[in-house]
């Protein structure tokens, strides 16, 4: 009897152990999250203050706290072709371009997103497709939300199935509230959504 008893015990063990460890590996396999993109100028950072470029009130703090909330961050620019011959020179143009025109006390945090998105020649501009479609695929196709002062850009993106937000400066609340960002997302993208999205 001794020995039935310790063989169901250490059954019984295997049992929980495949169990917990098929629970963990199905666990693992929902990484994917759903992204936040931003168009930069006009929107991130305020181009038309008459001292020099700075971020919108709140809008690094509001960057910050997306990542503390497990979302992904991206910037789809628009940018002008003559910014450099290929994805690389381009990038290093802008970030030239933004550090020399800048005029906040803290210094504009590239760092802060995961993915940056710059068209490679005018017929890229927003708001055509690709932008839209490279930020899609970038997010392994969970959902996205767009966010524009451009209301083409964002109407654009909202027909392409992107939850996508006006951004009004002078509004009190300038981006989607923090709190219902999820629901927001959840709510507005309309694109099929992959199983293993968070």
């Amino acid at each position: 009897m001794k020995r039935v008893l310790i063989n169901f015990k250490i059954i019984s063990c295997i049992l929980v152990g495949l169990i917990s460890s098929h629970a963990t590996a199905k666990a693992k396999t929902k990484s994917k999250t759903s992204w936040v993109y931003f168009d930069l100028g006009d929107t991130v950072i305020d181009t038309k203050g008459p001292e020099g470029i700075r971020y919108f009130k709140g809008a690094r703090q509001y960057i910050e706290n997306l990542h503390q909330r497990g979302l992904k961050v991206g910037l789809i620019s628009n940018i002008p072709e003559t910014f450099g011959i290929d994805y690389k020179e381009k990038l290093k143009t802008l970030k030239e371009y933004v550090a020399k025109n800048w005029a906040g006390d803290r210094s504009f945090d590239w760092g802060q997103f995961d993915e940056i998105f710059l068209p490679l020649n005018n017929s890229e501009l927003k708001p055509a497709e690709i932008m839209y479609v490279k930020a899609m695929a970038r997010a392994d196709h969970c959902p996205i939300a767009y966010i524009s002062e451009n209301l083409a850009e964002v109407e654009k993106a909202q027909s392409m199935g992107i939850a996508g937000h006006l951004f009004t400066p002078g509004k009190d609340e300038l981006y989607i509230p923090l709190e219902a960002i999820n629901e927001f997302i959840e709510y507005h993208y309309t694109n099929e959504v992959p199983d293993d999205c968070l």
